[in-house]
């Protein structure tokens, strides 16, 4: 893996960890004035022991680095060309009336950002507080300073996790094959709804990127088992982030479990998952109310597992949303079962796996109790962002390790 790579895993885990202390220290009612001397100290030996501990890799010459580079950097521009065009000044409706608002509560304290929960007007506080403990952090210790420069700093949170991910995927697969590098950075910075998804505040890009790290850590935990612990925290990232990601690390655990689970394995999936899930099941038996999903449920909603019409509404939802904002989801997908007949191989466990979450989701609207045209409407193309990312890496890398050789040879063969 390349490091720079690397070290943006290990950023976006040190962010989280910002997030989890910050939200500990709140609860322990830890002095105001330690508390950023406190993270900043942890901050500084968990980066430290990662760095020293996953060794730095001599990463291959990149071919023409000197015509690539200068079409990496015009497409970052070009991205945040675009996040200027569509960028709203607060962020879309769940930033303001959710996210923004948790993290002023977060903000005022350990004796006042419970209050959450009392508050009529707080939308979700079941909702878990990744995005909200970091920017409510920096409006803890900088507001008093600079108000404006709060403003900035939650601004840059969000463009930050939606543009890690174009560069992530562009330095996996960059060494391997630079074209397909390309084209994935350019398809996204060009991606009207992923652009704005970038910069509305919202937590769907932060959760696939916390994702999309966690398949990167595993694919090299063969050559180094430290990998695991930081797919697990990445996991962990997730379930912190959204509820959504509590589902989508149970289904990535169940299918890498061998992994996991193994002699070896096991000590550094509990090192990195052992804090988010303490930290989630205090904030989910402590504090937030239940979930109104869940809540919900009674004997009578599982019948509706038996109405087609509302498969027949998610459907057509489903393939709306695909041709609207994810068409290069759909050729992908395609060019990569088409790759697969010719090779003769079947997908990877990570598609599958992709494929499992997909389906989850969408059974999720099934067993609504919301009225499942306005559920789907606002928040099923951002389920599915969520996943769109993993999703190309596991196409693109495919792509990128291609052994052209024994593809001419399965045509010759054909012929």
């Amino acid at each position: 893996m390349p490091n720079p790579v690397r070290h943006i895993v290990i950023v976006a885990l040190a962010i989280g960890l910002l997030s989890m202390l910050f939200f500990m220290a709140l609860v322990l009612h830890v002095p105001h004035i330690l508390v950023p001397v406190l993270i900043i100290i942890a901050e500084y030996f968990f980066v430290r022991y990662l760095i020293r501990t996953i060794s730095t890799e001599v990463s291959p010459v990149v071919k023409d680095k000197w015509r690539i580079y200068p079409v990496f950097a015009l497409g970052i521009g070009l991205f945040v060309y675009n996040a200027y065009l569509v960028d709203e000044k607060y962020g879309g409706w769940d930033a303001w009336c959710m996210w923004s608002l948790h993290a002023k509560f977060l903000s005022g304290g350990a004796d006042r950002w419970w209050k959450m929960f009392l508050a009529s007007f707080a939308e979700h506080t079941d909702y878990p507080l990744l995005l909200p403990g970091i920017n409510g952090f920096f409006m803890r210790y900088l507001q008093l300073y600079c108000w404006s420069l709060v403003a900035y700093i939650t601004y840059v949170t969000s463009i930050s996790f939606g543009l890690a991910i174009p560069v992530l995927l562009f330095l996996v697969n960059v060494q391997r094959n630079a074209v397909i590098a390309i084209l994935v950075l350019f398809v996204l910075a060009t991606n009207t709804f992923y652009v704005s998804s970038s910069v509305s505040q919202y937590a769907d890009l932060p959760l696939a990127l916390y994702f999309l790290c966690a398949l990167l850590a595993i694919d090299q935990a063969k050559d180094n088992k430290i990998w695991l612990m930081l797919s697990a925290a990445s996991l962990g990232c997730c379930m912190w982030t959204k509820n959504e990601g509590v589902i989508l690390a149970a289904l990535f655990i169940a299918f890498n479990a061998k992994q996991f689970f193994s002699k070896q394995g096991i000590k550094w999936f509990l090192m990195g998952i052992f804090l988010p899930c303490m930290v989630l099941v205090i904030f989910k038996v402590g504090y937030a109310p239940a979930n109104d999903l869940v809540g919900s449920l009674n004997s009578g909603t599982f019948k509706q597992l038996l109405m087609s019409k509302r498969y027949s509404m998610i459907g057509n939802h489903f393939w709306l949303y695909l041709n609207e904002h994810f068409l290069y989801a759909v050729i992908g997908f395609a060019a990569y079962l088409v790759l697969c007949i010719i090779e003769r191989k079947g997908p990877s466990r990570h598609f599958y796996m992709l494929i499992a979450c997909m389906v989850v989701y969408l059974f999720i609207y099934v067993l609504s109790t919301q009225d499942l045209e306005w559920h789907l409407a606002t928040s099923q193309e951002r389920l599915m962002i969520q996943l769109m990312p993993a999703m190309l890496y596991v196409v693109t890398t495919r792509f990128s390790t291609i052994n052209k050789e024994s593809l001419v040879g399965v045509f010759r063969r054909k012929v």
